[in-house]
C-alpha cells in the first residue's frame, strides 16, 4: 500500500512487521540506525521507498521521520533496544546512511553514495558510487563494484575489495585485506596486523602505498609494469618474479628500484614479513 509520510510513521509504529511504500522525489537521502538486527537495502528502479521489519520481541517497533529530503528510520526505544530485521527496497539512486550496534549491514545494486558503519556485525556492500565509506570494529568488511571513491576502516574483520573503479584507502588492526580487479590511480593501504594483497594495474603517475606491522604483502600487477618501487622493512624478507636492479642499502632493509619507465610510485613497507611482487 502507497502512503504518505504521516501515515508510513502511524503504520510502522502500530503494526511492527507490516509492508509499507512511500512515495519519494530524487535527491531524497535515507539514515537508518538499528541497534541491533540487520538491515538490507536493495536497490530497484521506482521513485518508492518500501520497509519490512521483522523481530522476535512484541515490543519492538520503528520510528520514520521525514524532513525535506531526509527520511530517517530507527528503533522507538520506548522499552529499550530489540533485534530488529528491517529489510528496504530502495531507488538506486538514493544515497544511503546505515549504522548499527550488533547489526549486520547488506546493501546490493546501489547508484549511489553510501556510508556503512557497525560495532559488531559483518558489512557486504554490492555498487555505490561517489563515495562509499565503511567503518567496522568487529566483522568482516566486502565491498564490490564502486564506482568512486572507496574509504574502510576495520579493527577486527578481513577486508575484501572486487571490480573497484576509483580512489581507496584502507586502514585496518587484525585482518587479511584482498584486493582485486582494482582499477586506480590512487591506493593507501595500512594494516597491524594482516596480510595484504593486491592484484590491478598500476596507472602512469599513479601512487600506490601498502604497510603491514605483522604480516606478508603480496602485489599482483595486471598489464604492464612501469614504477618505481620502494622496499622498507625491518625483519622481513623481499622476493621478486621481476627481474630488479636494486639502489640503496639492502643491508639496511630499504631500498628501490625502478620498472620499465618507472612512472608510478609504488612504497611497500613490513615491518615483519615477506614482501613479493609477482608477475
Amino acid at each position: 500500500m502507497l502512503l504518505t509520510t504521516a501515515a508510513l510513521l502511524t503504520t510502522l509504529l502500530s503494526q511492527p512487521g507490516a509492508d509499507t511504500t512511500m512515495a519519494v522525489t530524487r535527491g531524497t537521502r535515507l539514515s537508518v540506525n538499528n541497534h541491533a538486527g540487520r538491515i538490507t537495502v536493495t536497490a530497484w528502479n521506482r521513485d518508492e521507498l518500501q520497509v519490512r521489519s521483522v523481530s522476535s520481541d512484541d515490543d519492538a517497533s520503528l520510528r520514520v521521520d521525514a524532513s525535506g529530503q531526509d527520511i530517517r528510520i530507527s528503533q522507538r526505544m520506548q522499552y529499550g533496544p530489540s533485534e530488529i530485521d528491517i529489510t528496504i527496497s530502495a531507488p538506486a539512486w538514493m544515497a544511503l546512511n546505515l549504522q548499527g550496534i550488533e547489526t549486520e549491514i547488506v546493501v546490493s545494486g546501489s547508484r549511489a553514495p553510501v556510508s556503512a558503519q557497525s560495532v559488531e556485525g559483518d558489512v557486504t556492500i554490492t555498487g555505490g558510487v561517489d563515495n562509499v565509506s565503511v567503518n567496522a570494529v568487529e566483522g568482516d568488511v566486502r565491498v564490490s563494484g564502486v564506482q568512486g571513491s572507496l574509504s574502510i576502516q576495520a579493527v577486527d574483520g578481513d577486508v575484501i575489495v572486487q571490480d573497484l573503479t576509483g580512489a581507496l584507502t584502507v586502514e585496518g588492526i587484525d585482518g587479511t585485506i584482498r584486493l582485486g580487479k582494482i582499477t586506480s590511480s590512487s591506493v593507501r593501504v595500512s594494516t597491524v596486523d594482516g596480510d595484504v594483497e593486491f592484484a590491478g594495474a598500476l596507472a602512469a603517475n599513479g601512487r600506490y602505498g601498502f604497510k603491514t606491522h605483522d604480516g606478508d604483502i603480496t602485489i599482483r600487477p595486471v598489464g604492464a609494469l612501469n614504477a618505481t618501487v620502494s622496499v622498507s622493512t625491518w625483519n622481513g624478507e623481499f622476493e621478486s618474479a621481476v627481474p630488479v636492479t636494486i639502489s640503496g642499502s639492502q643491508e639496511g632493509k630499504r631500498f628501490s628500484f625502478t620498472v620499465g619507465t618507472g612512472s608510478a610510485r609504488l612504497d611497500l613497507e613490513a615491518f615483519d614479513g615477506l614482501i613479493r611482487l609477482e608477475k
